[in-house]
């Protein structure tokens, strides 16, 4: 068996705990914050790339859908939250996608696109794409995965590519809630019906929430019960 099995390249270098993604997410985005008078065009960078690791580690989406959000098309503005909308052809598995984002990265997510979407645009004319880079260009899910790369590369000592995401949602979910590993399936939009076998899911939006709700609770355990630290998630 040993002789005939596939080798796979480890997964461990492609990893990390949510709480630590979140940490330098909301570092840059503080810093982001700081330099808005100062020097907005960093400002904007900094800010932009807290939001796209925050984002992912809510709601992991692959790399061209991550790409592709479009606001008023695939990311949508419900009351209190936003929702991502994906079209079958958008899919790996040719299956629609529904996902929320939770109601605490609103704020955020609000004031990217009311003050630094606008910085990063200029003069370029608006076709709504949610991420930017510095010339009011579109990023491509290549671009962003390479940025996020090198984010972590010098924040974490880690080069995690944006893929990475998917991983550590799947290990945390395995690690801190084995009972709900059926969720894996709906949260990342996999096709597989392997996971059925765990449990019977009733759509990918519920399966985000249940997420979520489980990563806050993964935050709150690492980061302690200090004001600040609960501040991080609402």
């Amino acid at each position: 068996m040993k002789r005939k099995a596939t080798p796979v390249k480890p997964l461990s270098h492609r990893m990390c705990p949510t709480a630590d993604l979140v940490r330098v997410a909301e570092a840059l985005m503080e810093r982001g914050v700081a330099l808005l008078e100062d020097d907005p065009a960093r400002s904007a960078l900094l800010f932009r790339d807290g939001l796209m690791i925050l984002a992912e580690t809510c709601l992991p989406l692959r790399r061209k859908n991550c790409a592709g959000l479009r606001l008023g098309q695939t990311l949508l503005r419900d009351e209190d939250r936003y929702r991502v909308a994906l079209a079958p052809e958008a899919m790996k598995n040719g299956q629609p996608f529904e996902g929320w984002y939770p109601a605490w990265l609103t704020p955020r997510l609000d004031f990217y696109c009311e003050t630094v979407r606008p910085i990063l645009l200029g003069n370029v004319e608006d076709e709504g794409w949610l991420w930017l880079g510095r010339r009011g260009e579109p990023l491509q899910g290549a671009t962003i995965s390479s940025r996020l790369r090198e984010v972590f590369r010098q924040t974490l000592g880690v080069p995690l590519s944006l893929h990475a995401f998917r991983h550590s949602a799947t290990t945390d979910i395995a690690i801190h809630a084995p009972a709900e590993v059926g969720i894996v399936k709906s949260v990342l939009g996999h096709a597989s019906p392997l996971s059925a076998r765990f449990y019977d899911l009733s759509s990918n939006m519920e399966a985000s929430a249940r997420y979520q709700k489980l990563m806050e609770s993964m935050i709150r355990e690492d980061l302690g019960s200090s004001e600040e630290n609960q501040a991080l998630v609402g």
